[in-house]
């Protein structure tokens, strides 16, 4: 087919206003990667790619940290592969050879320098010290929670804005972000660490099915999702229940009721955003296994807990709170 034939469903029109659109879009976003990386005398940097499949390999003297805006694709880092998805925060010690690959699939990045010197200037030291710390144990990817992934791409997208913009006092600005965000992604490791040191013993295999269950939850579909090796998959449920003594679809399950009780507890939360942004797609599904679980309503829950009725503060997926004694 020419150039100028009509294809099915469209017109030459059309196709040049998408391909000047996209060639609208491929020149803003390397604007923005030029600007981002302009010289400065202040020693951070920060640089948005846009919509890309892939990144060629490449290393840097500093520690990185990159947020995924939207897509999925794969994080290598010295040649071993990390799967990431839409609101993953990704991490690459200084030196490391780093590379995004595609894997059949597009995402938005941005990615922010973390030179010693700023944070040093600004009293950040020692957040930048556990980052390290939490990298050096393994920890190369954290998953940000549906509750919290607004506010943590808000932090992102100002602190660009400042960077790419410089106006007044935008320093100091900056040094704002970032000190909350170090500090936002410090309480996501921690408290996830917190949750799983109780399986502490378990197979390494279900160890990782826990992980994965504790920052994918929202986006798992089923137990093949959550195994993270080649492991039979009947032997897989058969193991985890031997050291759970429930099943992995009954122990997601609890995660996300525990989640939907922590999005409840906010006032006028809506409880079909609750369900949805827990994982839930059925909203009949969801109100059966609440019921079970807690014996009431999603919407009775949300009115006893911020009467006081129910202490949120105790609910967990192990064991879930009665009414406080008259």
């Amino acid at each position: 087919m020419s150039f100028l034939s009509r294809p099915a469903g469209g017109s030459v029109i059309g196709i040049l206003r998408g391909h000047l659109t996209l060639r609208a879009k491929a020149l803003y976003c390397m604007r923005m990667h030029i600007l981002s990386h302009r010289k400065s005398i202040l020693p951070f940097a920060m640089s948005r790619t846009g919509v890309i499949s892939s990144y060629r390999a490449h290393r840097h003297d500093f520690l990185e940290l990159t947020f995924i805006h939207s897509g999925s694709g794969n994080h290598a880092i010295d040649g071993i592969q990390h799967p990431f998805a839409a609101n993953d925060i990704l991490f690459t010690p200084p030196s490391a050879i780093e590379e995004f690959l595609a894997d059949g699939h597009t995402h938005d990045q941005t990615s922010v320098a973390l030179y010693e010197e700023f944070f040093a200037r600004h009293g950040m030291r020692e957040e930048v010290s556990m980052l390290r710390a939490r990298i050096a144990s393994g920890v190369h990817t954290v998953s940000v929670p549906p509750d919290h992934a607004a506010a943590v791409e808000r932090l992102i997208n100002d602190a660009f804005r400042e960077y790419i913009f410089k106006m007044h006092r935008y320093e100091r600005i900056l040094a704002c972000r970032m000190a909350e965000l170090l500090s936002v992604i410090e309480r996501l490791v921690h408290e996830k660490r917190n949750v799983l040191a109780r399986f502490n013993g378990v197979p390494p295999a279900i160890y990782a099915a826990l992980e994965r269950i504790e920052s994918q939850y929202h986006i798992i579909t089923s137990v093949d999702d959550m195994i993270t090796t080649d492991m039979n998959k009947r032997y897989f449920i058969r193991l985890f229940k031997k050291h759970l003594r429930i099943t992995p679809i009954q122990y997601l399950n609890r995660v996300r009721i525990e989640k939907c009780c922590e999005l409840l507890s906010v006032k006028d939360a809506a409880v079909s955003d609750a369900a949805y942004q827990a994982g839930f797609n059925d909203l009949g599904n969801f109100n059966r296994l609440f019921r079970r679980f807690l014996g009431m309503t999603p919407r009775d829950f949300s009115r006893r807990v911020l009467s006081s009725a129910i202490d949120a503060g105790a609910i967990n997926r192990f064991r879930f709170p009665l009414e406080k004694k008259r």
